[in-house]
């Protein structure tokens, strides 16, 4: 006899395999999708400078205003080293409003250490704004609608989903440091431990 209660689990390991399978296979490698930032996506590596394909993907702060990475980065102030960027799946749910608060919470003391902190993900600016002001977020949230920087810093999951994650990038667009399905409670802690180590 069938037992249908394992079907949900069957389901899920079968769109895991046929995923990687995708992933992994040579068309999606050769595809528009990999080459359109002028680098592939599964070799992201440390202390790669980001191309100008990455750098000018267009996305919006909280507030509706058009901005980039390249924008960003070139308005910090002088005594900036560069940004941290933590990504999370959605606005408003628990796991990332942890992570959320807990940046919120050493906002200063990063700022110290001489970077600044954005949030992005996948929703609207009017979702990101009420979140901020719901929990005084200090820093600007970024709006990535179609998900191509967070694509292109390869932080999704299963191609449909954004893999929380952070990326500290310095102030000539080099990535210092990445890490990929980070928990929220670590994500800020990760952070500072390697800013401190700089």
């Amino acid at each position: 006899m069938l037992n249908f209660s394992i079907l949900p689990r069957l389901s899920i390991c079968l769109t895991t395999i046929y995923t990687f399978k995708i992933l992994n296979s040579r068309t999606f490698k050769r595809s528009h999708f990999m080459a359109a930032y002028g680098t592939q996506i599964n070799l992201f590596n440390l202390g790669t400078k980001l191309p100008d394909g990455i750098l000018n993907i267009k996305l919006h702060k909280d507030d509706g205003t058009e901005t980039s990475l390249k924008s960003i980065l070139a308005e910090l102030p002088r005594d900036c080293k560069g940004i941290v960027l933590f990504i999370y799946p959605m606005a408003n749910t628990p796991g990332c409003t942890e992570q959320a608060c807990d940046f919120r919470d050493h906002f200063a003391i990063i700022k110290n250490k001489g970077f600044l902190t954005y949030g992005i993900s996948a929703d609207t600016p009017e979702s990101q704004t009420k979140w901020k002001n719901k929990h005084n977020l200090p820093y600007i949230l970024l709006c990535d609608r179609n998900k191509e920087l967070i694509s292109a810093l390869n932080c999704r999951l299963l191609i449909l989903f954004t893999s929380r994650s952070h990326v500290i990038i310095d102030r000539s667009g080099t990535v210092l440091y990445i890490e990929r399905g980070v928990s929220a409670g670590e994500s800020r802690k990760n952070c500072v431990e390697f800013i401190d180590k700089l």
